[in-house]
């Protein structure tokens, strides 16, 4: 059977999941990937996008936490749903066969699109992102992406766009940190060493 609809609104989760008062909710912020590319994108061999993880990256470059992902209109083999992306554990995958099938609002008729949705607390405050080709399959890599931020008045606005993206040929390899805004700058150099004389 086809996924349940997924409601653009703010997810909200209690607090036995998070740190915090007893009874109070935390809303959860969604980050949503609209897939529009993959390394092979002709002929009967564009079947899919897959990644084997992805990972939202605060402005130090630290990971957040993600509490749920989903597929919105997508078509996964068992144990290849769009948890897996974000499961940390190496490996597994995330792939939607439904690539080059469209939904309301996704893309255009006859385009590719997939889309992934994450929610995590502070996603309002994503930096950057990365991720990793899956362990099979390069034609299934990810070559183009929008990322946009669901708003508290229910709209989509685009934060990041890539096209043309080289993706690592080899697998279970990150494609690399993408920043959204400026990355967080080097460490300092350590100070000079300083040289006692005796006598």
């Amino acid at each position: 059977p086809p996924p349940p609809e997924v409601v653009d609104e703010p997810y909200v989760t209690p607090s036995t999941a998070l740190d915090g008062p007893p009874g109070h909710e935390f809303t959860m912020s969604a980050i949503r990937f609209l897939f529009t590319g993959v390394r092979d994108m002709s002929g009967p061999h564009r079947d899919g996008v897959a990644l084997e993880d992805i990972a939202l990256l605060d402005h130090a470059g630290r990971p957040l936490q993600i509490s749920r992902a989903t597929n919105p209109g997508g078509r996964s083999l068992p144990y290849e749903g769009p948890d897996r992306a974000v499961d940390v554990v190496d490996m597994t995958k995330w792939l939607d066969l439904n690539f080059w099938q469209t939904d309301e609002g996704l893309c255009c008729r006859d385009e590719p699109g997939s889309e992934l949705r994450l929610y995590a607390p502070g996603a309002d405050h994503v930096a950057g992102y990365q991720f990793a080709t899956a362990k099979d399959a390069p034609k299934r890599d990810p070559t183009g992406w929008r990322v946009e931020e669901l708003t508290a008045d229910g709209d989509w606005v685009l934060l990041h766009e890539r096209r043309d993206v080289r993706a690592p040929t080899d697998r279970s390899t990150s494609y690399g940190r993408f920043w959204i805004v400026a990355p967080p700058p080097p460490p300092p150099p350590p100070p000079p060493p300083v040289y006692i004389t005796i006598g």
